[in-house]
């Protein structure tokens, strides 16, 4: 006969020792890079910048990789960071389009944001925009409930393979 202690249910240590360490509160997660595909621009295939479609597996798995890793700290850990041979931060933020662009600035996009570029691989750039830090945790009111902008969130807009949105 196995000597058991009384007091021990295995099921329960189990399920206490497979439940989670930590709560939202307890977590980075607020301070996470967010991507958002929804302004996603494949119109302006004539000036190099493509959809996801256009991409190859091995371009495809890239941007995925790519995209996971930046989802892994802030937006502002990211504009610190510098590429392999330290010339340039992994994330620059313009502001405006660059004068010396191929980019039209589509008309879905809003006016008043921040264009801003990742570094991929080689020549590759992941083109989006943030919302002004002065509109960071404001609310607004949409389909009935009330949302808070994020200085965080990065949209995509264009997949740049060929370094088209600053020359």
């Amino acid at each position: 006969m196995k000597n058991r202690n009384k007091y021990q249910n295995s099921h329960t240590n189990q399920f206490i020792n497979g439940y989670p360490e930590k709560i939202v509160e307890t977590t980075e997660i607020a301070s996470l890079l967010k991507f958002n595909f929804k302004f996603l621009d494949v119109n302006q295939k004539d000036a190099g910048f493509i959809g996801l479609e256009d991409l190859d597996d091995k371009n495809r798995l890239m941007l995925w990789e790519k995209v996971k890793s930046f989802s892994t700290e802030s937006r502002y850990a990211w504009e610190s960071k510098a590429t392999g041979r330290g010339e340039h931060p992994l994330l620059e933020v313009y502001g405006n389009i660059p004068k010396n662009s191929k980019a039209v600035h589509p008309k879905h996009i809003p006016s008043d944001i921040l264009w801003a570029r990742f570094r991929l691989e080689g020549r590759f750039r992941l083109i989006g925009f943030f919302i002004p830090d002065s509109m960071d945790k404001k609310p607004y009111k949409a389909n009935g409930r009330e949302y808070l902008f994020d200085r965080n969130t990065f949209y995509v807009v264009f997949l740049d393979p060929e370094h088209n949105f600053y020359l």
